[in-house]
């Protein structure tokens, strides 16, 4: 089965549930988000090869294919598009539009699940499956593929109940639409905003600030080794006040009311030689998935 051939049910499932995180809730649901899209994308471009019809159905039209790669480990990449963009780096914040099929080409996630014509995507911190990770050191800026992903690489025995049978492959279409300047560096933590605030006039983060935030924190051997959204329990920062982790509070100054922002945190500003016991190995770099709820000055 190829993606790029097949006739693809729609189904309306979010990108995080495909990452396997539990007890997401819904944190505001009239939180003015804007999705900051990259000036380098054209998402009408991306989705110039895709035509929904009434029955809900995804038509992926055949494109030529200008290159393949099949690895040892059973990964097999297929370009139809040769991008000229920079290559794919550890830790990148990718601006992606992709669908994750099975073998029956039904898709059981992907950007068009959620209404978004591209998502951000940060690579390196085994959000998603091994072979997602695996595959994307391969890729570049501009490219536009087709990845089969064998079980074991992809859901493997325990596949997602209900949604992905065990032992299942994988047929990932991918575009790698742009790379995500970070909009802040300081001291060498990297700041990206993922969504931002369409309303005006929103209270800006100071070093007086209170605010309270919600988020997920990552680091490459245990991605969401901690997860507020789970408990529904918002955490509360005090900003001149705050001894944990300065970097974070570092990062989070100057950024808005409402806004969605990835913080890269260097080993030596997060846990450093010691690490966090079963969460942040030594001389691991972290990385929050971090929404402000409110803020108060």
């Amino acid at each position: 089965m190829k993606l790029n051939n097949a006739l693809v049910p729609f189904f309306a499932l979010p990108f995080f549930y495909a990452c396997s995180i539990d007890g997401v809730k819904d944190v505001d649901s009239n939180t003015p988000f804007n999705t900051v899209d990259s000036a380098a994308m054209n998402a009408e471009d991306s989705l110039s090869s895709v035509k929904m019809d009434s029955a809900d159905t995804l038509e992926i039209v055949q494109k030529d294919t200008v290159s393949e790669l099949a690895l040892d480990n059973g990964i097999k990449i297929t370009w139809f598009k040769k991008g000229k963009g920079p290559k794919v780096e550890l830790y990148d914040v990718l601006r992606i539009d992709y669908k994750n099929a099975l073998e029956d080409g039904k898709v059981y996630d992907g950007n068009h699940l959620i209404k978004k014509t591209s998502i951000a995507y940060p690579y390196g911190w085994n959000i998603q499956t091994e072979g997602w990770k695996i595959a994307l050191q391969y890729l570049s800026v501009g490219d536009e593929v087709d990845i089969f992903l064998p079980a074991k690489l992809a859901r493997g025995e325990r596949g997602i109940p209900g949604l992905v049978p065990p032992n299942a492959d994988n047929y990932l279409h991918l575009s790698i639409l742009d790379k995500i300047a970070p909009v802040a560096n300081v001291d060498g933590i990297k700041v990206y905003t993922i969504e931002e605030s369409k309303e005006e006039n929103e209270a800006v983060v100071t070093d007086k600030s209170k605010i309270k935030v919600h988020y997920f924190a990552h680091s490459a051997s245990q991605p969401r080794y901690a997860n507020t959204y789970a408990d529904v329990k918002p955490i509360y920062i005090d900003m001149a006040n705050t001894t944990e982790l300065p970097a974070l509070v570092k990062a989070l100054k100057e950024r808005k009311n409402h806004d969605k922002v990835y913080v890269h945190i260097p080993a030596a500003q997060a846990y450093g030689e010691q690490g966090l016991e079963g969460k942040v190995k030594p001389n691991e770099d972290i990385m929050y998935d971090l929404i402000i709820l409110d803020v108060k000055n």
